[in-house]
């Protein structure tokens, strides 16, 4: 019996010591995730903070609550479209409303952070002029007791739209006249099939030579 009760005495403390090695195994890790947690939140703040493009996170009702430097600075620029509170972002992100209403909407059924919608607004000061602004939107949705949140991302797509549309000109226009070209005619009658249309042709003397020089 005392052999049984110091074996079992033994057994315990060997217990408790393994118990409290696993314990302190698991403060250890515990500890490291979370440091390891604050310095990705570190990390990701000073990206936001310091990122060039205007970024903001919202709520679902489009209240700003997080913005970088650089929205800070798109919204002192076009206090006008904030809306009567001055932090409602929805009336940045397009010129229509019902687009945006849309595009929420979209965001809201999907209710997943994956994915991303887009809007445009042509009326936007970035710096100092106004520019087309396309915003890249998506949702992160509700955890615990956080409510789902809307993020989005802005760029001055004012040069590349021009140059889209300087490329299209050059795509469907003769150089030489500025007149549409036969690319541009056979776009045109794609789209009138249901419509008649009419042709005439104008014969130009000594326009060859012109157009070869």
């Amino acid at each position: 019996a005392e052999y049984t009760a110091g074996y079992a005495e033994a057994l315990t403390r060997r217990i408790i010591d393994g118990q409290a090695v696993v314990h302190r195994a698991a403060q250890l890790a515990r500890r490291s995730a979370e440091e390891r947690e604050r310095q990705a939140q570190a990390r990701l703040r000073v990206m936001f903070e310091h990122a060039r493009s205007p970024v903001f996170v919202a709520d679902e009702r489009g209240r700003i609550l997080e913005a970088s430097s650089a929205m800070t600075r798109m919204m002192e620029a076009n206090p006008t479209l904030l809306g009567p509170s001055g932090d409602d972002v929805r009336p940045l992100l397009s010129d229509d409303p019902a687009d945006v209403a849309r595009v929420l909407r979209e965001l809201a059924d999907a209710d997943d952070e994956g994915v991303t919608r887009f809007l445009e607004h042509r009326r936007l000061r970035f710096l100092g002029d106004t520019s087309v602004g396309r915003w890249a939107l998506s949702r992160v949705p509700a955890e615990g007791d956080r409510p789902p949140l809307l993020d989005g991302a802005g760029h001055d797509v004012t040069e590349l739209l021009a140059t889209h549309a300087e490329l299209s000109h050059l795509a469907h226009h003769d150089p030489l006249t500025g007149l549409p070209n036969r690319r541009r005619l056979q776009e045109d009658l794609a789209a009138r099939r249901s419509a008649p249309v009419g042709f005439c042709l104008v014969d130009l003397d000594g326009f060859k030579g012109i157009n070869d020089r």
